[in-house]
């Protein structure tokens, strides 16, 4: 079965994948520039970096739907 958004997004999610949305783009946070909204893979990030993107309010962390 070939890949698509919606599958791809079905598999972010139950891989444990996280989806950050950055209220300014460029902002850098963990060690990176966010643009948008970004699925970030499980293991992409530190338990310390999804900590400080939780709780800096330039950031929405949730999961992909």
């Amino acid at each position: 079965m070939p890949t698509t958004k919606k599958t791809a997004k079905k598999a972010a999610a139950k891989s444990g994948a996280l989806r950050v949305t950055t209220a300014r783009d460029g902002f850098r946070r963990a060690g990176r520039a966010w643009h948008g909204t970004t699925d970030v893979p499980a293991g992409e990030l530190s338990a310390a970096q999804i900590k400080a993107l939780r709780a800096d309010p330039m950031f929405e962390v949730g999961e992909p739907t």
